[in-house]
């Protein structure tokens, strides 16, 4: 690939650098309460948005999304190691009559030693990845929020992975349409933990596919692959109430993007890039990111379509280079029990287009459970 040898210097260097920015108020919890067994719940989940593009490029479209998500469910405990939730989600855009709702449903298996969880039905999805932007959108937890299939967690001292398949789209003999499905992997592997200084190596990685065999069509198999693989450096301050700076993260990456294809049918056959950041979590609430990302011939089936260089708005424009440069504001607060609210603003700079635009966003959002019987046997 063509960024190989200044991948290499910069992990090395970590003179370009990227990080995930922290979304705990959105991320959906996994855990299983242990002291549950035999207690029904009723679980409320509720999110809130408003996503603005002020966007009037070529690769993507201005545009915005506002609305709110609920997601009741009775969770219910056969033992202290096993969950069962089952509910509704229910998603209603503001401006627009139709209301889009979908069943819910899910196992949850929790290992003997706490260190692993296995998920049946609703997966944890999207930005519970912890994916990079680029390859899978974070704005999937607005538009695709439900991911169904499987899934391993893992989480001890120095690992934490996400193994899943999520199927999107089943096929019966004579169908029409393709099936299609992304199988994923992401890990954090950690090099060296301290009390306030980490050396961990990201890891991340998925197929995304769409087929079938007793299908009708005429449309050509598709298989896309995307990677990003890194080295991330964190250092928290002893004393943070002293310092303005609580915490510095600093994060380098290569992406890559390859059709693996029997008929290569998309404008690029491979691509790659590399993606920077430098975080600071301040004092005040407010983390300030800057990232950089250069790419050639770059694409993504599920990524931000902001970082690509092949326009997804039918323009005909596809520029082999793209070099953006952002600056990110986010604030991520936990405001009262269970309500929680994340405020992102994004301006970033087209340097191969000299072009300034920005976007942003606002999350509230309530979870909150409730026990509504013990020992139901």
């Amino acid at each position: 690939m063509r960024y190989q040898l200044t991948a290499i210097l910069l992990l090395i260097n970590s003179a370009r650098v990227l990080g995930q920015y922290d979304t705990y108020s959105m991320n959906e919890q996994a855990a299983i309460d242990s002291n549950g067994a035999n207690n029904l719940y009723l679980n409320f989940n509720n999110l809130n948005y408003l996503r603005n593009h002020e966007y009037f490029n070529k690769i993507w479209d201005g545009y915005t999304l506002f609305g709110t998500q609920l997601n009741p469910q009775l969770s219910y405990y056969p033992n202290a190691r096993l969950r069962i939730d089952g509910g509704v989600w229910i998603n209603k855009e503001f401006g627009r009559e139709k209301i889009k709702v979908q069943p819910t449903f899910s196992v949850k298996w929790n290992s003997e030693k706490g260190k692993n969880i296995f998920l049946f039905g609703n997966i944890l999805g999207n930005i519970n990845h912890n994916f990079l932007d680029p390859i899978y959108d974070y704005e999937r937890l607005i538009t695709f929020r439900n991911e169904y299939g499987s899934q391993w967690l893992h989480h001890s001292k120095y690992l934490q992975h996400d193994l899943f398949i999520h199927w999107d789209n089943m096929i019966q003999r004579g169908d029409t349409f393709q099936e299609s499905f992304v199988a994923g992997y992401t890990a954090k592997i950690m090099l060296l933990k301290k009390s306030s200084f980490q050396l961990s190596v990201p890891v991340q990685a998925y197929l995304n596919h769409r087929g079938g065999q007793i299908n009708i069509t005429n449309k050509n198999l598709i298989t896309l692959a995307n990677s990003a693989m890194g080295l991330s450096l964190a250092k928290k301050k002893k004393e943070p109430a002293k310092s303005f700076i609580n915490e510095w993260r600093i994060e380098g990456y290569y992406v890559t993007y390859k059709d693996l294809s029997p008929n290569k049918d998309q404008l690029y056959k491979d691509g790659d890039a590399l993606m920077g950041n430098f975080l600071l979590k301040t004092r005040t609430g407010i983390d300030i990111m800057l990232t950089y990302w250069r790419s050639n011939q770059f694409m993504s089936a599920l990524g931000n379509p902001l970082y690509q260089n092949v326009s997804s708005i039918g323009q005909a424009y596809f520029p082999e280079y793209r070099e953006l440069l952002f600056i990110r504001f986010i604030w991520d607060k936990k405001l009262f029990d269970h309500f929680y609210a994340h405020f992102r603003l994004e301006p970033y700079y087209s340097i191969d287009e000299s072009m300034f635009e920005y976007s942003y966003s606002l999350f509230i959002s309530y979870r909150q459970n409730f026990l509504l019987k013990k020992n139901v046997k």
